[in-house]
C-alpha cells in the first residue's frame, strides 16, 4: 500500500509503501542526518598500532572486522614479517618471508606435507616441465644446457638446443646429450612422432 509521508529533514511529503517505513524523501537527506552521527568522536575509538605504536581511531561498528593496525597494507604485513616464528619441524627461529608463513626453508614444508623431502625440492635446483632448473650466477638456466656450455668450452647461442638422445629429460649426462639446430631438433622429433603412428600437421602420413 502507498502512502504518503513527510521527510523528517526538509519537510516535503514523498510517496512509499509503508511496509518500507522511509523517513527521508532522499538519500542526501539522510546522509546530512547521519552524517553527524558519524563524525562524532564518540562514534570513534582509539587504538595503538601493534607495529608502529602510533595512535589512530577506528568506527566502532568496523572494530570486530578490521585488524588493530593504523595501515593495513603496510603496517600488519610488515609487523608480522618482522616477527620471528619458530619452524615445526626443525624447531629454529626465522623470519617468514611472506604473510602466512610456517616453515623456514621448502624443505621443512616438504617434509610436513609429504614425510620426507620431496625430490622436486631438493636444495639447488628445481624441475620445468621435466628439466632440471639450476642457477648460475643468481639466474636460472636449464642443467643439460650448462652441462654441455662446460663440455665445449662456450655459451650455447639461442639458436642451439640441447637434445636427449635417449628421450628422458632428467638423464643429463654428456653422452646423451647432444647440440642440434633449432630445424634439426624440430625434425628430428617430428620424425619420431611419425614412427611412432602420430599424426603429423593435423593428418596421418
Amino acid at each position: 500500500m502507498i502512502a504518503k509521508t513527510k521527510c523528517i529533514k526538509c519537510g516535503e511529503s514523498f510517496e512509499d509503501y509503508s511496509c518500507n517505513h522511509r523517513k527521508y524523501c532522499s538519500q542526501q537527506c539522510a546522509n546530512m542526518v547521519t552524517m553527524k552521527n558519524r563524525s562524532k568522536e564518540s562514534a570513534r575509538s582509539v587504538f595503538v598500532c601493534d607495529y608502529c605504536n602510533r595512535k589512530f581511531s577506528l568506527l566502532r561498528s568496523v572494530v570486530r572486522v578490521r585488524k588493530k593496525s593504523c595501515r593495513i597494507r603496510f603496517c600488519f604485513v610488515n609487523g608480522v614479517r618482522s616477527k620471528e616464528k619458530k619452524c615445526p619441524i626443525c624447531i629454529k627461529m626465522f623470519v617468514p618471508s611472506k604473510r602466512g608463513s610456517k616453515f623456514c626453508t621448502v624443505e621443512c614444508f616438504a617434509k610436513a606435507r609429504y614425510g620426507k623431502p620431496h625430490s622436486k625440492v631438493t636444495p639447488g635446483y628445481w624441475y620445468e616441465s621435466g628439466y632440471r632448473v639450476v642457477q648460475r650466477n643468481g639466474e636460472p638456466i636449464k642443467h643439460h644446457r650448462l652441462v654441455m656450455e662446460e663440455f665445449i668450452g662456450r655459451k650455447l647461442l639461442p639458436s642451439e638446443f640441447v637434445h636427449h638422445k635417449n628421450h628422458k629429460r632428467e638423464d643429463n649426462r654428456i653422452e646423451n646429450l647432444e647440440v642440434l639446430s633449432r630445424g634439426e631438433h624440430s625434425r628430428l622429433h617430428r620424425l619420431e612422432e611419425v614412427k611412432e603412428g602420430k599424426p603429423m600437421f593435423g593428418r596421418k602420413v
